[in-house]
C-alpha cells in the first residue's frame, strides 16, 4: 500500500537525524549547555512559527459543519487522554512521570499523523487534521506542560498561558475565525523558520541517545506506555466514534491521528525542565519504530468501512 511505503519514508527521516544527533553528541559538539540553549530556540522561536502556520485554513462553503464535529470530537478524545493519563503512572517519580504522562497527551500528529492523511486522503484532508489538532495544541502548552512545571511553581500552569507557543495559538485562533491570512511578507519567514523545526528537534533528541543505556530498553515502563499510546489509546478512539456514530472518514482520520508515537517536545521539555530525558528519547525512538510497525494494522482495521 503507498500509504505505508510514506510512513517507512517518513520513519526514516525521522531516524536519519536522530542518528545525525547521535553522532554529534558522541563527538562532542551537543554538551548539556548546548542541548539546553538549542532547546530554548526549538521551545520559544521555530514551534511557534509552526503552530501559527498550522492555522491558517481556508474553510470552503459547507464545511464549518464538519470542521466542528472535527473540533468537538477531538476535544473529547483530548479530555479523555489527559483524565487518563492523570491517573497513570503515579508511583513513578516526578521525573518519570512527568515524561510518561506528557508523551501519553502529545503525540506526533503534527508530522507523521498529518503525513499520513496526506498519503491516504490528499492534501484537503490536511485541513480536517489540521483542525483535529487544535485541542492537543492548547493542552500540550497547558494542562501537559504542567507535568513538568507544577512541582517547581505553583503557578506554572497560569504561567503557560503567556508561553510563546499559547500566544502562537492565540495568533493562529483568530486568524482561522477571522479568515484572515498571514501577509506574504510574514509568511515566507514564518515558513522557513517552522520548516527547521522537525530537523532540529530529531537531531536534539538523537543527541540525548547518546545517553541512552542498553537497561533503558529493558526498562517495562517504556513497554507498557509502547501500549498505551499505540493500541490502547486509539482503540478508546474507535470505540468512541462508533458510539458517537461518526463519519466514516472522521473514525479514521479520529483513530490514525490518536495511535502516534510520543511526541518530540517530551524530550525537549525533559531537558527544560530537568526530567527524565533518557527515559523521553527512548519513548520517541521505540514508539516510531512499533508505529511502524503497526500502522498496516490500524489501516486494515479502520480502512474496511470505506
Amino acid at each position: 500500500m503507498s500509504e505505508i511505503g510514506g510512513v517507512v519514508d517518513t520513519a526514516t527521516l525521522v531516524f536519519i537525524l536522530m542518528a545525525v544527533g547521535f553522532l554529534c553528541g558522541k563527538i562532542g559538539l551537543f554538551t548539556k549547555e548546548v542541548q539546553k540553549k538549542m532547546t530554548d530556540v526549538v521551545l520559544f522561536v521555530f514551534l511557534p512559527c509552526t503552530i501559527i502556520g498550522s492555522f491558517e485554513i481556508h474553510v470552503k462553503n459547507g464545511q464549518m459543519k464538519a470542521f466542528g464535529l472535527t473540533l468537538l470530537l477531538a476535544a473529547i478524545l483530548q479530555a479523555f487522554i489527559q483524565i487518563f493519563s492523570y491517573a497513570l503512572y503515579r508511583k513513578q517519580p516526578f521525573g518519570r512521570k512527568a515524561v510518561l504522562r506528557y508523551a501519553s497527551t502529545v503525540c506526533n500528529s503534527g508530522f507523521f499523523g498529518m503525513s499520513i492523511l496526506a498519503a491516504l486522503y490528499g492534501q484537503e484532508a490536511l485541513s480536517y487534521g489540521a483542525i483535529f489538532l487544535i485541542p492537543q495544541r492548547i493542552t500540550m502548552w497547558t494542562f501537559s506542560m504542567s507535568y513538568f512545571t507544577h512541582k517547581k511553581d505553583k503557578y506554572a500552569a497560569l504561567k503557560t498561558l503567556y508561553n510563546p507557543n499559547m500566544v502562537a495559538v492565540y495568533i493562529g485562533v483568530a486568524l482561522l475565525l477571522t479568515g484572515l491570512t498571514i501577509p506574504e511578507l510574514l509568511r515566507i519567514p514564518i515558513a522557513s523558520v517552522s520548516s527547521c523545526t522537525l530537523p532540529v528537534t530529531m537531531i536534539l533528541c538523537g543527541s540525548i541517545l547518546t545517553e541512552l543505556r542498553l537497561e533503558m530498553l529493558r526498562d517495562r515502563s517504556v513497554w507498557y506506555f509502547s501500549f498505551i499510546r499505540l493500541l490502547f489509546i486509539p482503540a478508546v478512539s474507535l470505540g468512541v466514534c462508533l458510539l458517537l456514530r461518526v463519519p466514516d472518514n472522521l473514525l479514521q482520520i479520529a483513530v490514525l491521528m490518536t495511535g502516534m508515537p510520543a511526541g518530540a517536545t517530551t524530550g525537549l521539555l525533559a531537558i527544560k525542565y530537568d526530567g527524565d530525558e533518557r527515559l523521553g528519547s527512548a519513548l520517541i525512538a521505540v514508539t516510531t519504530v512499533l508505529f511502524v510497525l503497526l500502522i498496516p494494522f490500524w489501516t486494515l482495521v479502520v480502512f474496511p468501512r470505506v
